[in-house]
């Protein structure tokens, strides 16, 4: 993201103007200090940013200018890429203090004099280097097994999103480390203040997701005035909410049950004071939804996020969606019905369209809105790169089949090509 791109380059900047302010000791250890602290703040910065990320302000799409399914594609690999540089950090005086002292000395550091008769607050101070210290050595580690943890599907989606938000508590620990091994001198220079501006970021970050949870400005109650399932593994949530209000077609919302921080799910229908979700059953939230909410129940919704919003042109489009892939595209079909617009074809790729879920419904947006639909069966026929370009389309969709949409984008048709996805399976990214 060109924003984390800004604000480490920033950092880095910061940091050579604070080495030419007060230039370190010309030797190996002093050196080795430096870059261990420069690889220190850089994976500090990073685990702030993941923290902002993961606690969904309402802002955030507008900050990052990125909707928030491509930032938790971010969120992950930034969140490796900070542990990945946190250990850098730890080993900094393994991996740079040989090299430096082919060119340099390596003193000994001075001894520290001890008072006599130290006062309580300085005695205080004193052992709170020490902690700070080494308290982050098992932080580092605990953060590394977190990671491991979450790369794991054996873990269900519930746990693992509270193993996650201990990655919060992680970071308030370490802004001891991060404030306390300071030098005073940083605190007149730009990196210095960098630093405690990160750590308020962050600390903020962390306690309201703790505190208050992801989401927590864009929440609002919905009053559930219907659920079904529909086939053998899908279900049709329809909910009252003043959310609906706020809703573009294509956008997405989480629902949040009591005891969890909630589950994704794309708007295939909405109005003013209604939303209504298509949902398949296909995890451990979703698997039980139908057990644990009933009509008239209250939940909590939050959203809505996301940009996977198309514009309508005189020019042909192609729409491409799998399974429950559709959800969204029928919000889009309620809205090209009331628009101008060119030849559209929508595939729609499912295991048995005499079977499928929702395909009368979709069938009747299709034909109100002038779309042609084009079902495939799984079994039978394979979506192609030439079905979806047949009719040189200038914007072309997707949701889901992500190899298919990786192949298009390979093959380069045209420059002037929009091709635009929406990514949900956040846990194989």
């Amino acid at each position: 993201m060109i924003l984390t791109s800004i604000l480490t380059i920033s950092l880095f900047i910061f940091w050579i103007l604070g080495l030419w302010c007060f230039p370190p000791n010309f030797d190996a250890r002093s050196y080795t200090h430096e870059i261990f602290y420069i690889t220190g703040a850089i994976a500090w910065l990073w685990m702030a940013i993941c923290l902002v990320i993961a606690a969904r302000p309402s802002w955030i799409e507008k900050v990052f200018r990125s909707p928030l399914d491509r930032l938790y594609v971010f969120h992950k690999w930034l969140g490796f890429a900070a542990v990945a540089m946190a250990f850098v950090h730890y080993f900094v005086k393994d991996i740079f203090g040989p090299i430096l002292r082919f060119i340099w000395t390596l003193p000994k550091p001075p001894k520290k004099e001890m008072l006599a008769d130290p006062a309580f607050w300085d005695l205080v101070w004193s052992m709170s280097r020490t902690v700070a210290k080494e308290s982050s050595v098992w932080l580092t580690w605990i953060a590394l097994i977190l990671v491991l943890l979450c790369l794991t599907k054996k873990i269900p989606y519930k746990r693992w999103l509270k193993i996650h938000s201990v990655f919060a508590w992680v970071f308030i620990f370490l802004s001891l480390h991060s404030l306390r091994l300071m030098k005073v001198s940083d605190f007149y220079m730009p990196f210095g203040l960098s630093i405690v501006a990160i750590t308020v970021v962050g600390l903020w970050a962390s306690i309201n997701l703790l505190r208050k949870g992801p989401g927590w400005q864009k929440k609002m109650k919905a009053h559930v005035t219907s659920i079904s399932e529909v086939g053998s593994d899908c279900i049709r949530l329809e909910m009252k909410t003043p959310l609906g209000k706020e809703v573009l077609p294509g956008q997405f919302l989480f629902v949040h049950l009591p005891g969890d921080e909630g589950h994704p799910f794309s708007i295939a229908e909405f109005s003013d004071d209604e939303v209504i979700l298509w949902i398949k059953k296909s995890g451990d939230f979703t698997n039980f939804l139908l057990e644990r909410l009933h009509t008239g129940d209250i939940v909590e919704v939050e959203g809505p996020w996301g940009e996977f919003i198309t514009i309508f042109s005189k020019k042909p489009q192609s729409w491409c969606a799998a399974g429950i892939g559709i959800a969204p595209f029928n919000a889009w079909l309620k809205a090209a019905a009331k628009n101008k617009h060119g030849s559209i074809t929508l595939f729609w790729t499912v295991k048995d369209q005499r079977t499928a879920p929702f395909v009368e419904a979709v069938r009747k947006e299709a034909e109100e809105a002038d779309v042609h639909l084009m079902l495939i069966d799984k079994g039978q026929a394979r979506l192609t790169v030439k079905q979806i370009m047949q009719d040189k389309p200038e914007f072309v969709a997707f949701c889901g089949l992500a190899l298919l949409q990786k192949q298009l984008r390979n093959e380069n048709y045209s420059k002037n090509l929009i091709i635009k996805h929406e990514v949900f399976n956040w846990r194989d990214i």
